[in-house]
């Protein structure tokens, strides 16, 4: 792990631990926006008016109709910034349908001279012990959404979106 993941990874985990307490100076254009929690409709491609499965096991027809609906396109600035926006727009509605405190965080990074600015997004489930010293554990999922120019991306990294967005789905099953 390079010494600027590892320093994205602490700033991921500082966010998740106290996003009260964070004052963020990360490279020239960081900032935390908090996304509101107005209940959003649900995605069309979710509305099949059946529930989501009342148990902790994976569900295989949803994971496909995201990988489908979100992840088989490419998502990257110079491709369609569009598809990009669109992607983000659904991981951040589902992230609210869920109910995790949901954060959006800008950022620039240099890679062969070049700025690139990007955005991530940060869906927080608070645990029944946040907050209570010795018992506050923290889980960190992660992976990218944006792909490289032309691919679709579905193994960089839509497989890896599908796989959080299930996890998060699971967690919230288990825990309420």
């Amino acid at each position: 792990m390079t010494a600027e993941n590892r320093e994205h990874v602490q700033m991921a985990i500082e966010t998740i631990s106290h996003p009260e307490k964070l004052s963020i100076d990360h490279r020239e254009a960081s900032q935390l926006h908090r996304v509101g929690h107005d209940e959003p409709e649900k995605l069309a491609y979710l509305s099949s008016g059946d529930d989501y499965p009342n148990d902790n096991t994976a569900d295989i027809q949803l994971m496909n109709q995201t990988f489908a609906q979100l992840f088989s396109r490419p998502r990257s600035d110079g491709y369609s910034k569009r598809l990009k926006e669109s992607a983000r727009q659904a991981i951040l509605a589902r992230f609210k349908e869920y109910k995790l405190d949901t954060f959006t965080q800008s950022f620039s990074a240099t890679k062969r001279n070049k700025v690139n600015k990007g955005t991530n997004l940060i869906g927080v489930l608070p645990g029944r012990n946040r907050d209570t010293p010795g018992k506050d554990t923290i889980v960190l999922l992660g992976a990218h959404y944006d792909t490289v120019e032309t691919s679709p991306g579905i193994d960089d990294n839509g497989s890896g979106m599908v796989a959080t967005l299930e996890v998060c789905r699971l967690f919230i099953i288990t825990l309420t």
